[in-house]
């Protein structure tokens, strides 16, 4: 009997456990009940196809237009809204396979260097892209999201997530690899997904398009990524009418979605008080079951149980933050093993090595690789020094050696590699490539 009772308690705790554990994206999306499009100054519910014009796309005039076109049966709206592509901004990076948080967390700390330009805080969005192609980040301003979701607080509605317009053309499965013409007023958006992954994002301002080095830039770039489509045979979505025939009402992927600090705050602190009910509604059940011989050990697991919850919220931050320097740390090996190499020094060592009435013109180090130009009268003494070396190998002229017209000295061009550095294979093992 005790044996039964011990796996009872034992499942039970392994269920009670599992709701420990939270999607805050996922979470949103399902209370989502509202999709606002806003597209060339129109924002439309996808769900009833009402729509209202807007005068600019300012968080007071887009939160006045969803009062408008929200049916006032819908009790506590919770809106999904899809913005237009010049809100956003996307970059293609390269970086290793990783969970979704830690690489999300690695593009949070290359913001400065994928976009230098920009001084504000970013959200950003990225899907694991499992086809090894090149991956796309979305970027979203911060400041922009919560002042949406106060806008439309003050109305009533919760702003549960704020996505790219244009990621609703990924969710037909059947329209890989299909390419999309979204044309806004002052922007053209070409778009293909593959497997509701975004594979390219070419934005482009029509401005821009008006001069004729971006024009052939553009051209160029369409033949490289679209070489199957025709640019001029292309239909062009330029209106919402044509947009909507385009979608589907199915969600996006919740990994290009951004969500407000305010609606993780909200569903953090429903999501506790859910926890609560459901600790407390198996509690009773297991007095039920254990009857009276067992109440006393319940109401100590009670105890235990409630204390186990204060130091679970009070620890979070702290292991939260643990969990993420000790995943880091693993990942920092490559960055500590990288092949390093002292150019100050070697520059140093060569310039010794030339005689006085010779001089280097250019000096290049690429991969363990040093190519070097000069004039010296007498080159091949100078090819003889540097194969003399024990740090340096396979010494040779990379060019011919020529006179030219008016010096005296001969330009020359040698070609070496450096001892004992091997760049190759530290990719090979830090970042091997799939076959």
């Amino acid at each position: 009997m005790e044996g039964i009772l011990n796996s009872f308690y034992n499942k039970i705790s392994a269920r009670l456990f599992n709701y420990f554990i939270i999607d805050e994206h996922k979470a949103l999306l399902n209370k989502s009940n509202v999709s606002l499009l806003i597209f060339n100054n129109t924002i439309t519910d996808l769900t009833t196809g009402r729509s209202c014009d807007l005068l600019d796309n300012s968080v007071q005039e887009i939160a006045l237009a969803a009062k408008k076109i929200i049916p006032a049966t819908i009790k506590k709206p919770c809106i999904t809204l899809f913005l237009p592509a010049n809100e956003f901004i996307a970059t293609s990076y390269q970086l290793p396979q990783l969970e979704q948080s830690q690489r999300l967390a690695g593009l949070y700390y290359q913001q400065s260097d994928l976009l230098p330009a920009c001084r504000q805080d970013l959200l950003v969005a990225s899907p694991i892209v499992a086809d090894g192609s090149t991956n796309q980040a979305i970027w979203f301003s911060k400041e922009r999201s919560e002042n949406l979701f106060d806008a439309l607080k003050k109305y009533g509605f919760t702003l549960v997530a704020i996505f790219p317009a244009s990621v609703l053309f990924s969710i037909n499965k059947q329209a890989d690899d299909k390419v999309y013409c979204e044309q806004g007023e002052d922007y053209l958006l070409v778009t293909q997904f593959r497997q509701q992954n975004l594979r390219h994002w070419d934005f482009y301002h029509h401005s821009d398009l008006d001069i004729a080095e971006f024009r052939q830039q553009f051209q160029e770039q369409w033949l490289a990524h679209y070489p199957k489509c025709s640019f001029k045979n292309k239909d062009k979505i330029h209106n919402k009418d044509v947009f909507l025939s385009y979608i589907d009402k199915l969600k996006p992927k919740k990994d290009y979605g951004f969500y407000p600090k305010q609606a993780i705050a909200l569903i953090q602190k429903e999501y506790q008080s859910h926890k609560l009910q459901i600790i407390a509604f198996v509690i009773v059940c297991l007095v039920l079951l254990l009857s009276s011989p067992f109440i006393k050990n319940i109401l100590e697991y009670k105890r235990l149980e409630q204390a186990y919850l204060r130091h679970w919220q009070q620890t979070e931050t702290v292991r939260n933050h643990r969990e993420t320097v000790v995943n880091y740390e693993q990942k920092w090996l490559a960055f500590e093993q990288y092949p390093q190499r002292d150019l100050h020094q070697i520059l140093l060592k060569i310039n010794r090595l030339i005689p006085k009435n010779s001089w280097l013109s250019s000096f290049e180090f690429n991969k363990g690789v040093i190519e070097i130009e000069g004039y010296s009268p007498s080159p091949s003494k100078i090819l003889e020094l540097l194969a003399q070396q024990k740090e340096f190998d396979n010494a040779a002229f990379n060019q011919n050696v020529r006179a030219e017209r008016g010096k005296k000295k001969e330009h020359f061009g040698i070609i070496f590699h450096l001892v004992d550095y091997d760049e190759k294979t530290y990719y090979e093992e830090f970042f091997p490539r799939d076959e």
